[in-house]
């Protein structure tokens, strides 16, 4: 701006004076300067930054030409120009954010929630084909878990945050609770298994965290098998339930307590030296329903700015020259979740647990298939999925979208 002052012609303190009582004053801008120096100052800026200029108004797409938008074409080293461009986009597009997989805008509404719900039938290839979400990180079944966070919602939340509620998604749409009942013939040999995601944004960085918890229910018959009944329950991809330090854990939890002071203490604060993960492992006692294995980790996935950044490429389970390394002590990811507003541990623990006591969760849960229930973003759906399993491998086998059961009990007649 300093520049464009010093080109454009003073006013007098007359013209200014006389301008005070114009109810119209045009003033001077940059369109005002002779086409040479236009020239001068656009061989002084980037494509992407020129490719944005002229989008300001017609005189300087005039003045400019067409020429800078072949270099903004995808492919080759023109990324880098594009991507630059298309994210400074995005910014003034709330329905809108920049992909990096496939170095193009997408629409907000196109992307689905992580849950199985009210997905958009238009699912991105570029989404399925980089592939990238936590999966290993909500292994908390004997089955793939329904829950796909993929970086294209980390990156939503951190825009909402940084830009306002009219850009991105909220935090509380990421939120999730599946329960899982196994397939065994025989009832006492049944697991059941909950998962719960919580997500919020934290500061010292500024990033988004995620809390999830893991309960996997036996059997009062089978408590003493609660280790083997337990194995596919995982940490993160270098830690599982069933590793050596994590079984002497969940053998302290099994011990009797002696004292009291024993039974006030809460269980230890442990943390992944590669992936920087923070997590508590405990055993609750379910009286005459069984025992519970629950799993408490939190997560920091980063800026969202780049899937790039090792903050989330750690969590992926499959790029391994991404791994963090020892960072302070554990607990301070688990900290910086709980220091900000919402529910407590202890008040989650309570919840979930109240969930899996005399399988509440038929009840208070959507059911999407013959052994799945879930919360999607912390409430009930609008309607009823309550689809029964030949139906619903029906419509997995055809391809078909999975229609609310109010919709198919109308079709059926």
């Amino acid at each position: 701006m300093d520049l464009i002052n010093l080109l454009l012609p003073r006013q007098s303190s007359s013209n200014i004076n006389q301008h005070k009582h114009e109810h119209k004053n045009p003033g001077r801008n940059l369109i005002d300067l002779p086409l040479e120096i236009l020239e001068l100052i656009r061989d002084y800026l980037s494509p992407n930054d020129t490719a944005s200029l002229v989008l300001c108004n017609h005189a300087l797409l005039r003045a400019f030409g067409n020429r800078h938008w072949a270099s903004l074409r995808p492919g080759g080293d023109n990324n880098q120009y594009r991507e630059s461009f298309l994210t400074t986009l995005s910014r003034d597009l709330p329905g809108h954010f920049f992909c990096h997989y496939c170095v193009r805008l997408h629409l907000r509404d196109d992307l689905g929630s992580p849950g199985p719900a009210l997905n958009p039938e238009n699912r991105w290839p570029c989404v399925s084909k980089a592939g990238e979400s936590l999966r290993l990180c909500v292994c908390a079944h004997p089955i793939i878990s329904w829950y796909r966070f993929t970086f294209h919602h980390l990156q939503l939340a951190m825009k909402r945050h940084h830009h306002g509620p009219g850009h991105g998604i909220s935090t509380e749409s990421l939120s999730f609770t599946e329960v899982e009942v196994s397939r065994d013939e025989d009832e006492a040999d049944r697991v059941t298994t909950l998962l719960s995601v919580e997500a919020r944004i934290c500061p010292e960085p500024m990033s988004l965290c995620l809390r999830i918890q893991h309960w996997a229910l036996v059997s009062s018959t089978m408590r003493d098998m609660i280790r083997s009944k337990t194995k596919f329950v995982t940490i993160c991809d270098h830690i599982t339930t069933h590793s050596s330090e994590i079984s002497q854990l969940g053998e302290s939890e099994l011990k009797p307590r002696r004292t009291e002071s024993e039974y006030r203490a809460g269980p230890d604060v442990s943390k992944c030296r590669f992936c920087n993960t923070d997590f508590q492992v405990e055993i609750k006692d379910f009286g005459d329903e069984g025992l519970a294995l629950v799993v408490t980790k939190w997560l920091d996935l980063g800026s969202g700015l780049t899937p790039m950044d090792t903050r989330w490429r750690v969590h992926l389970g499959r790029d391994r020259d991404a791994e963090i390394g020892a960072l302070g002590e554990a607990g301070i990811v688990r900290l910086r979740f709980e220091s900000e507003r919402g529910l407590t541990q202890d008040a989650l623990s309570c919840q979930n647990a109240s969930y899996l006591r005399q399988k509440r969760f038929m009840n208070a849960m959507d059911r999407w298939n013959d052994c799945t229930w879930f919360l999607q973003a912390g409430k009930r759906m609008p309607f009823s999925y309550h689809l029964d399993g030949s139906l619903f491998l029906l419509l997995a086998v055809l391809n078909l979208p999975i229609i609310p059961y109010a919709w198919w009990m109308f079709f059926r007649g």
